[in-house]
């Protein structure tokens, strides 16, 4: 499994939890007043997590990996290292690509993290930490 499809994968199941999401219903379920610390805290944590905004993150997430693509091969110029993320860019004097592989790319490695838990992540995505940059 590709970071690419590991990511449409969790997206996926995102869009399909917002959709089948009511903020209404959870709203509901705190206005009775008792125990209205809990209640508050939990709609505000509802609210942030509502379904608008989850669609919206889903479909900024799937903007980025759009940009952030593996090359094919039949893109014009530079492109033809197969494999290697097109959003990354060039650099050098060959226009070598930035990230030879997709698997490699920070901005899908670092949009992964979140889901560093599920039995599908790859660990070689991990992102590393600025205390393990500082320290070679």
């Amino acid at each position: 499994m590709t970071i690419g499809e590991f990511l449409s994968a969790r997206l996926d199941e995102d869009e399909a939890a917002a959709k089948a999401t009511s903020v209404v219903s959870v709203e509901s379920r705190y206005k009775s007043g008792a125990n209205l610390l809990p209640a508050v805290a939990r709609l505000l944590f509802h609210r942030r997590f509502d379904p608008e905004h989850v669609l919206a993150d889903v479909a900024a997430k799937r903007r980025v990996m759009a940009r952030h693509r593996p090359a094919t091969g039949n893109e014009p110029g530079w492109y033809s290292y197969v494999g290697s993320c097109i959003g990354c860019g060039t650099e050098g004097e060959f226009a070598d690509p930035r990230t030879r592989h997709i698997d490699d790319c920070p901005e899908l490695r670092d949009l992964a993290a979140p889901n560093a838990g599920h039995p599908d992540y790859n660990p070689s995505w991990r992102v590393p930490t600025t205390e393990e940059n500082d320290h070679g």
